[in-house]
């Protein structure tokens, strides 16, 4: 019986095995997120800031009290609004003699006021980098003078009317000393004009003091403390920024649109994927994207993995073995055969049932591994090697199928079941264009189920239906074999000094491909292998 999949907690790896899978999205979008940036830089262009710094002069007649700082008695809202006033753009506008116009200074003008100091920053943004310094320069010198041009012209209008005070106080004064000249002493007359001109020479000497210190005040709008050309020349956006922004950005979303189509898709995104949907190790992990007849290298050696693998949860007393095909096209798989060869490698008379098997794949195997044609009926073809432990292939013609029990599990299967030595091991291998009916079939048939999953290819919902049909789960589930997505058939045969077919006459084990550095000890050590696992064999 086929055990539930148990559902593990999804881990990092996972998430890593997706974005693995969706390499190729994630690129694509950090490349349009490059592109985008690249873009936005030529459409856009850079600004250029400059900066000047300037220190406001405070314009009182105690600016030096240290009861009171400097600052205090600034409003710095009132001074940004002044210094990116419309008249003070104009003003730069005419010191620039045309170049710039008051509302494109306005337009590229930012100011800073320094918190608890008497310091403005006035920055000006342009497309070039005189252009930006030229009219920081500008704005700062305009805002100085303006300052200081009303800072005049608001203590001149005070001393004015001083003066204006002084000259009627003055008159005031000269007709009080005229009646006092003019009165007898001691009279009223006397006494009021004394009166009068004592009160008006206390009003002169204070109006007088006042306009002292009024004329003492330093009414300069400020200094200048750096100009433009001091101060460093910022650019935005940066290119820089912009391009790895983009990039960054790029990524982000090919994160999110490959989970996005994981969700979607459905697809089996990494071996750790496929075991967590399985809940099952895999019997081999195939990684090489060219497929062979027969196996060598690494594809062979992870074979050999998945038979011993097979051979552990195998029951004793189960022959056939039901293998569901999921990772190529119509031209179908090389890990059936190639699995079924690797059986006979250990002194296993296998049987290869391939419904549906393509004539390419077909021809490729038959010439590949020296098959030879045992029996033929409108019903399908049997070939056989020549040597032992038989390898047979089986298969069905599925062209007329009407009087059929299935579409591609037809009585030839069926006879070719009942027929099969006891002692043999059936491997039967649906092609990837089964239809599920074909599986539910081929499941009364077997004694156990495998499957060949395309790791970036196969949809887990397929994986699913099989694991949750009904008359499936009551087989047992020994793995899956995971390729690569892309792996396509190689129609040369691989071929090395020493190779030799599965028809040459040797006992017990026939080797399809041999390494071609093996010596003589290590064609002994087969021997011994193919001896030992001979006695295992006729013990199962």
């Amino acid at each position: 019986m086929t055990p539930a999949p148990e559902t593990d907690p999804i881990g990092l790896d996972h998430y890593a095995g997706v974005l693995r899978f969706h390499l190729r999205t994630i690129a694509a979008c950090a490349l349009l997120g490059l592109g985008a940036g690249t873009v936005y830089l030529a459409v856009v262009g850079q600004t250029f800031t400059a900066s000047t710094d300037v220190n406001i002069n405070v314009i009182s007649t105690d600016p030096f009290n240290a009861q009171r700082s400097a600052s205090g008695l600034l409003d710095g809202v009132t001074e940004a609004k002044i210094a990116s006033s419309h008249v003070v753009a104009l003003a730069a506008a005419d010191e620039l003699r045309g170049d710039f116009s008051a509302e494109k200074l306005r337009q590229g003008t930012e100011v800073n006021v320094v918190s608890d100091a008497t310091i403005i920053r006035i920055s000006y943004s342009a497309n070039t980098i005189e252009e930006a310094r030229s009219g920081a320069d500008a704005l700062s010198s305009a805002y100085v003078s303006y300052r200081a041009t009303q800072a005049g012209e608001r203590l001149g209008g005070v001393i004015d009317r001083i003066e204006d005070r002084l000259s009627d106080l003055r008159e005031e004064l000269t007709d009080a000393n005229a009646r006092a000249a003019g009165s007898r002493s001691g009279s009223t007359e006397s006494n009021q004009a004394a009166s009068d001109r004592d009160l008006i020479t206390i009003e002169i000497d204070s109006l007088l003091s006042q306009k002292n210190a009024l004329e003492l005040i330093d009414t300069s709008g400020g200094s200048l403390l750096s100009t433009a050309a001091e101060n460093e020349v910022t650019a935005e956006p940066r290119p820089l920024v912009a391009l790895v922004g983009g990039s960054l950005a790029g990524v982000a979303l090919g994160i999110l649109v490959a989970f996005l189509l994981y969700a979607v898709r459905r697809r089996v995104a990494s071996v750790t994927d496929l075991e967590r949907l399985t809940g099952t190790r895999v019997l081999a992990n195939v990684t090489s994207k060219d497929a062979t007849v027969p196996a060598h290298g690494e594809t062979l050696n992870e074979l050999r993995a998945a038979r011993e693998r097979i051979y552990a949860s195998l029951d004793a007393n189960s022959t056939v073995i039901v293998m569901f095909d999921d990772s190529l096209g119509v031209d179908g798989s090389d890990i059936p055969v190639n699995l079924a060869a690797a059986f006979a490698h250990d002194g296993q008379s296998i049987h290869l049932l391939a419904p549906g098997m393509s004539d390419k794949l077909q021809a490729l195997v038959c010439r590949n591994l020296s098959l030879e044609l045992l029996a033929t009926s409108p019903a399908g073809s049997s070939y056989h090697s020549t040597g032992s432990p038989p390898f047979q292939l089986h298969i069905p013609d599925v062209t007329e199928t009407d009087s059929e029990p299935d579409g591609l599990i037809t009585s030839f299967i069926y006879d070719r079941v009942a027929e099969a030595d006891p002692e043999a091991l059936i491997l039967l291998a649906l092609p990837p264009h089964a239809p599920h009916s074909s599986r539910i079939a081929a499941g009364r048939l077997a004694d156990a189920l495998c499957m060949v999953v395309a790791i970036g290819h196969s949809r887990t919902t397929d994986i699913e239906a099989i694991l949750d049909e009904p008359p499936l789960r009551e087989t047992a589930f020994l793995g899956a074999i995971a390729v690569p997505r892309g792996r396509r058939l190689v129609a040369e045969r691989f071929t090395s000094a020493r190779e030799s077919s599965l028809s040459a006459p040797v006992p017990q084990v026939q080797r399809m491909v041999e390494e071609p550095d093996h010596d003589d000890a290590g064609e002994q050590h087969l021997a011994a292998e193919s001896s030992a696992t001979a006695g295992r064999t006729s013990g199962r």
